[in-house]
């Protein structure tokens, strides 16, 4: 006769503080993302003058930006909540948010120094 063993969750305080902990990342992570959104607005906006293309496009790229960027920015929304509700499954999670919250970082230093470097161009001292 054969013995079956029942599958018994560890603790459900563990998982409990682990998906706390995923949410706390993914709304970090949004509030980052939706900062990198803005200022790459304003650096794709930046260059556009100093680069002194037609004037009449700038409309229409500025509105592109807006339209495509929050459909881009709606789906990392998605697929970052997926990435760490997974990442709790494989026990991963930490691993997970240093990667995704340090992309978003760099990200955000590369726009950042982007405009630090043209506002000599505009004439704006920093």
């Amino acid at each position: 006769m054969e013995v079956v063993q029942e599958h018994t969750p560890k603790s459900s305080e563990g998982t409990v503080w682990s998906y706390l902990l995923a949410y706390s990342a993914w709304i970090l992570s949004i509030a980052l993302s939706g900062l990198l959104f803005f200022l790459l607005h304003s650096v794709i906006d930046q260059w556009y003058v100093v680069l002194d293309f037609n004037p009449w496009a700038h409309s229409a790229v500025s509105r592109f930006y807006f339209f495509f960027g929050g459909i881009v920015w709606l789906i990392f929304i998605y697929f970052a909540e997926h990435y760490f509700t997974t990442g709790i499954k494989m026990h991963r999670l930490g691993q997970r948010i240093i990667r995704v919250l340090a992309v978003l970082l760099v990200m955000l230093g590369a726009a950042a120094l982007s405009l630090r470097m043209i506002a000599p161009f505009l004439g704006v001292s920093s």
